[in-house]
């Protein structure tokens, strides 16, 4: 590769970590082509990119930008997945396609910003999704307003009753 390509691939790397707070590294050796072309697609719906590039340009391209953490994780084939949406789902489609592709996993990333290992994100794919979420949390904050309100309501409630019970019998 000739010293003009090399400077252009380093840009491209680091200007896809500058852009993105998800940034997983990922070992790939082994898996099909036809494979890996079929995760591109399925990343690519969550407005992710994959990108293969040799671990010196990435250790280059890391240099003086905080990641510096990654460069003990560069030996052998790696691939870059990174996007700026939900880390989780992004993690949720690498893990089931390291499933089906034993010689494919993670080796290291960054998430929000915030340096990950292996187990770490292994773990960010059995989490429930952004939206599950905010749903439980919304659930949890609604729950006690609810059973004050049926509270509330309960004595009215068997006072109607009583009160209409005493009007059949009479």
């Amino acid at each position: 590769m000739l010293k003009p390509q090399k400077a252009e691939s380093i840009a491209r790397i680091r200007q896809l970590m500058a852009e993105n707070p998800n940034i997983f590294l990922l070992r790939f050796s082994k898996v099909s082509v036809a494979s890996i072309t079929t995760l591109r697609h399925r990343i690519r719906e969550k407005n992710a990119r994959y990108l293969v590039a040799k671990n010196t340009l990435i250790a280059r391209a890391i240099e003086g930008t905080g990641m510096e953490g990654l460069k003990e994780h560069l030996k052998g084939p790696t691939a870059i997945v990174a996007n700026h949406g939900d880390p989780v789902e992004l993690a949720k489609i690498l893990t089931e396609f390291a499933k089906d592709n034993p010689e494919f996993g993670f080796k290291a990333g960054f998430v929000e910003n915030r340096q990950a290992d292996d187990a770490a994100l292994k773990g960010l794919a059995t989490l429930p999704s952004k939206p599950e979420l905010v749903a439980k949390l919304l659930y949890l904050m609604k729950s006690p307003i609810q059973r004050l309100v049926t509270a509330l309501n309960d004595p009215a409630h068997k006072l109607v009753l009583a009160l209409n019970a005493i009007s059949e019998k009479k």
